[in-house]
This record gives C-alpha cells, structure tokens and sequence, in this order.
C-alpha cells in the first residue's frame, strides 16, 4: 500500500503539479533514477493514462514521413487514437506479434532480447502451426534478477514450448566482473558453441531502452561513465549516442552479449517500442540502422518526427 501511495503521489507531482523529476526526487528523498522508474511503472500499471486527440489519419502520414526519412526501414506506426498508454502498448506489441507469426518459417533461427516488452510480445504471439526445425537461441546472459520472466533465456524457452522447437540457452550472466572471466566463459564447451552459431540467426526482434534503466545494473561510477560517453539509449546490449553511433564503452569487454557485427548480419532485425519517453533513444536507433523493421505507437512516432524537426531547425 506504501508503494502505491507513493505512485499515486509522484504521478500527481509530476503530471498534475508540472513538477521536475529532479523536484519529486528532493521532496521525496529519492533519487532522480528511481523518480523515472516510478513515473514509468505508474504508466504500466494504468496509474497514469495520458491520451493523445490527433487526427484519424495522422498515423498514416507519420508512417509515410519516417519511411521517407529511413528508407532502408520497414516501419509501422500503429493507431493509437484514443488509447491509454497501456492500450497503445498492447496494440503495438500485438501487431507485431501478427507481423513476426507471418514470417516464421521451419528453417528461422529467432532470438528476442530481455524485457518486458519482449514478454508482453510473447504473450500475443498466436503460431499457426508447430515448427519442429526452427531454432530459439540466446544470445545474451542474463541481467533481470529482479523479474526474471523478463530473462531472455526465459524468453527463450517460452518461444520454444510455443512453437515445439529447440531452444539453445545458457545460464551466464550478462555482465562479468572482468573481461578475463567473460573471455574464458565464452570460449567453454556448449557457450563457445552457441556463440559460433549466432551468425545463423535469421530473426533477431528487441526493443530500445532509454539509459536510465542501466543505473539498476551497474555500479554508480560505471554509470556516470555511460552517461558522459553521449549514449542515450540501448538496443540488444549496444549503446547508441543521439547521431546513432554505437558509443565505445569498456563495458563491452565484459558483457556476454552480441557485437554491433553480429547484429548487423542478421537478416531481419525488429524493434518494437511504445511510450513518448523513448523518441530519443528510438530516433537513435533508426539513424544507427540497427534495426530494419520497426513497430511504434502513433504518438512515438509523432514525438519521434518532433525531434527530427528540431534537429533540422538548428
């Protein structure tokens, strides 16, 4: 109840009473970091519902524009006219659940990054029939301990029960305390074997994070690190900067996870991405060409487009 109330409040604070997060977390005594968790859970779990009134067709023509701008993107904006946040969420999750049912084939290899996101896609996939020669492989270790329904391995087994295919995990964490150790881990037995075997990944789907989630897996001095490095986003353990390079971090040396290479090998790479608060990290993301098929909310992809405008002001 405790939680609540202080969901309840901080929504109030920073939707009602036009407060910065900065504000809340002073008058609250929390950190900043955990101001933005709370805002965000609050949407998720209908606290917050904010509801966008724009013309019926304007997810139309913000689909045509972002085609126009990142034309090697096969992009859908998805109409969430009238929607809650969690509506908007659950319509863009589903359509491209529709959209990934329609491409699987016996032969795919498909992997899916961690989150909830990737949870809630699962939840919506509907296979048409079983596909005993498809292969789900992880290509990253593990990073939620605190949802661990949200691991990618699980994940991973949820899509193998769903399709009755193999699945190929390991249980490794994502981020090892030194590059040795992560070296050694890779290159033993069934992990060396699966790492050699991500080229052969056909469907590689993800979503784009924002920087801040990473504050609840690394040590402070690390994360104050990232932020200088200029990332403002992340997508399937790569840190994205707002012009869309792959920001340098020594991170990398120790994290279990795919190269930019090996992503950028794999044939069809879907994002999946709904919520305002992700327009940079998403901009990010299409100017990286990371991804090549995208499904967003309509008013992502307006804030999105808003952002692109501005660049071109300055």
């Amino acid at each position: 109840m405790e939680d609540e109330r202080l969901l309840y409040n901080i929504a109030v604070s920073y939707y009602v009473n036009k407060m910065t997060q900065q504000e809340i977390a002073d008058a609250n005594n929390i950190s900043r970091t955990k101001v933005f968790r709370l805002i965000t859970e609050a949407q998720e779990r209908g606290i917050i519902e904010v509801i966008v009134n724009y013309p019926e067709s304007w997810h139309v023509e913000a689909e045509g524009k972002l085609r126009d701008h990142f034309q090697n993107s096969n992009i859908f904006v998805i109409n969430c006219k009238g929607k809650s946040l969690t509506d908007a969420y659950d319509s863009t999750c589903e359509a491209a659940a529709d959209y990934i049912d329609g491409i699987i084939s016996n032969k795919a290899v498909f992997s899916v990054s961690r989150g909830k996101t990737m949870y809630k896609l699962v939840q919506h996939l509907r296979p048409r029939q079983s596909y005993p020669g498809m292969v789900m492989r992880q290509l990253s270790g593990l990073l939620e301990q605190r949802e661990p329904r949200f691991e990618e391995m699980t994940l991973i087994r949820k899509l193998a029960d769903l399709y009755s295919c193999r699945a190929q995990c390991f249980a490794l964490p994502c981020i090892l305390e030194t590059s040795e150790l992560r070296n050694q881990l890779v290159e033993s037995g069934t992990v060396r074997d699966i790492f050699q075997a991500q080229q052969g990944v056909s469907i590689h789907c993800s979503s784009v994070s924002t920087l801040e989630p990473w504050a609840y897996h690394l040590d402070p001095l690390e994360y104050q690190r990232l932020e200088a490095s200029g990332a403002v986003g992340c997508m399937g353990g790569l840190f994205l900067g707002q012009n869309g390079q792959v920001v340098d971090t020594p991170l990398y040396s120790r994290m279990i996870s795919p190269s930019e290479k090996t992503l950028r090998e794999i044939k069809t790479r879907i994002c999946i991405a709904s919520g305002g608060y992700k327009a940079l990290p998403l901009l990010a993301l299409l100017k990286s060409g990371l991804a090549n098929v995208y499904f967003m909310d309509s008013n992502l992809a307006i804030k999105v487009l808003n952002l692109l405008e501005l660049e071109q002001m300055t």
